[in-house]
């Protein structure tokens, strides 16, 4: 009975490890792309005025930049498209368009 119990305790904090971990994952991603995003509308000139932001939190790996996050900003008359580097939450690409 007593290493039956032993057995159930130890898979029990293993599994809270596990969680523990996963959880703080989950944080420390969703920091960096709120800094991503922070970054990116810092990129949009002063004179418009942003009406969303979006941003893939899964990020991708680019065969010239690495590990990246995929996004973009949108004002009342251009969108902006960003590549930023999931590591370090810096805007590596910004690309300016004109909404239609």
């Amino acid at each position: 009975m007593k290493t039956i119990t032993k057995w159930i305790i130890g898979a029990s904090t293993l599994a809270c490890g596990v969680l523990a971990y996963k959880h703080y994952d989950h944080v420390k991603i969703q920091r960096l792309c709120k800094q991503t995003l922070a970054n990116a509308c810092q990129c949009v000139e002063e004179y418009e005025n942003i009406v969303g932001t979006w941003i893939d939190m899964h990020a991708q790996m680019h065969s010239e930049y690495g590990l990246v996050f995929v996004g973009g900003v949108t004002t009342s008359s251009h969108t902006y498209d960003f590549i930023a580097d999931a590591r370090h939450a810096q805007i590596i690409v910004f690309d300016k368009q004109v909404r239609v």
